[in-house]
């Protein structure tokens, strides 16, 4: 009987989750955990769901019941190489905005991954005294394509994310925020700020209380070889970057390399490369963007992008020129971008995620049409529309696509509300719980 009422309150938060409100989710979930303490998968399940739903300290506290006494949670996790904890930890903090978080914990996965690797140094001469030549070849493919596992995935994924967003509003203090966002805030989310900062200052004085224990006990943190342990990862040393693109890069590699495959990596890689404005790595992601993910909603605006480049930047002699040109023959035959749209807009424009990037990309080509564009977006029936694209929509609105005002941002939460009423993302922050029941 107590197996079916887990089942059965499971299932009720997976639905709430379908739905859009994970709060409610975790409700469920946590009761159906604590009915049985000792199960390590509805303590994960849990735990996630919590991480989902923001209740990050929640989600610490329910890990803790599996984690070694003594010892924080989320550093014992860390230790155990738990990479789903630190991509879900990595995910909420995005969300949040919380950059210095999200790139300590996406460093903290890939130095997992160098860990991984450099751990099975002591194999390669066992393998060659042994001659366990089987095993040997198979560790080394292992090794040259480790990076291309899902959890360095998704932490890539957040960690160049968030690096675009450093470069493109640099960080004006050491709150976090960019040149221009104070001003642009309302009194609410001025207080959220400053509840924000005295927590991060909490945390960064435990952060100092740590290094001084550890600057205490020195030499008993040397490996048996002299060397000393290095330091831990500090996020907030990580967002002051000079050069984020730069370190954009380091993630972005990998993913070229080991994940030609994934949708994603091409759409980053054009992202960081328009930026830096190397033209033929554009047109080679556009190029394999088109072949990998042809309907992805973010190609319209990316070609657009493309091709205004080439029109207003690009080289006018050379062989680079003549490369370029041919390229982009056969990506735009008619040389035309705008006919280009067209024909894409008839065969995906009934989706609300790329209808929505086919109007930014058109707002792109005429900025004096963004209000046009945008009315269109308010306008778009919602009734065949996903949770997800609504989601997608409201968030690059909330990020400045299209140059929306609070009022049409808030006309079309209200829009999805009606579509979809369990959501919490589109409710007033006034009106939505933090805490489950």
């Amino acid at each position: 009987k107590q197996w079916y009422q887990r089942r059965v309150a499971i299932t009720a938060g997976k639905i709430y989750k379908h739905a859009g409100n994970m709060v409610e989710a975790v409700h469920w979930v946590e009761e159906a955990r604590t009915m049985d303490l000792a199960d390590r998968y509805l303590n994960c399940k849990a735990a996630k769901y919590m991480l989902r739903a923001g209740m990050i300290d929640k989600a610490e506290e329910a890990c803790a019941l599996f984690t070694r006494e003594g010892q924080p949670a989320v550093d014992n996790l860390n230790e155990m190489q738990c990479m789903w904890f630190l991509t879900e930890s990595a995910r909420t903090y995005f969300k949040n905005q919380d950059w210095a978080n999200v790139l300590q914990k996406c460093h903290e996965v890939e130095k997992h991954f160098v860990d991984i690797v450099e751990d099975q140094f002591d194999f390669h001469p066992y393998s060659m005294r042994k001659m366990t030549l089987r095993a040997y070849i198979g560790l080394l493919r292992l090794e040259d394509s480790i990076r291309g596992h899902q959890f360095f995935n998704k932490a890539a994924d957040y960690a160049i994310r968030t690096y675009l967003h450093l470069h493109d509003k640099p960080l004006a203090d050491a709150n976090g925020l960019g040149n221009g966002e104070a001003d642009e805030m309302t009194e609410k989310e001025k207080k959220k700020l400053e509840s924000k900062k005295k927590r991060a200052a909490k945390k960064k004085q435990q952060q100092k209380n740590e290094a001084n224990v550890n600057n205490n006990a020195k030499d008993k943190n040397k490996q048996p070889d002299g060397e000393i342990v290095p330091p831990p990862i500090v996020g907030i040393e990580l967002v002051k970057s000079d050069s984020p693109l730069d370190d954009a890069m380091k993630f972005l590699d990998p993913l070229r390399a080991l994940s030609p495959r994934c949708p994603n990596t091409h759409k980053l890689a054009f992202q960081v490369f328009y930026r830096q404005g190397k033209l033929l790595l554009m047109i080679q992601s556009v190029k394999r963007a088109l072949k990998t993910c042809a309907r992805a909603p973010e190609i319209g605006l990316h070609m657009t992008q493309l091709a205004q480049y080439v029109k207003t930047t690009g080289p006018t002699s050379g062989i680079i020129s003549e490369i370029v040109q041919t390229e982009m023959s056969e990506l735009l035959p008619q040389n035309d971008i705008r006919e280009w749209l067209n024909v894409r807009e008839s065969l995906t424009g009934t989706n609300l995620k790329s209808f929505f990037m086919l109007r930014c990309a058109h707002a792109h080509l005429s900025p004096e049409a963004s209000a046009d564009q945008l009315q269109s977006v308010l306008d778009f029936p919602l009734e065949g529309a996903t949770l997800e694209g609504a989601e997608y929509v409201l968030d690059h609105l909330n990020n400045g696509l299209l140059d929306p005002t609070p009022e049409d941002i808030a006309s079309f939460s209200i829009s999805c509300r009606a579509i979809f009423t369990l959501a919490t993302a589109f409710r007033p922050p006034q009106t939505e719980e933090t805490v489950p029941r």
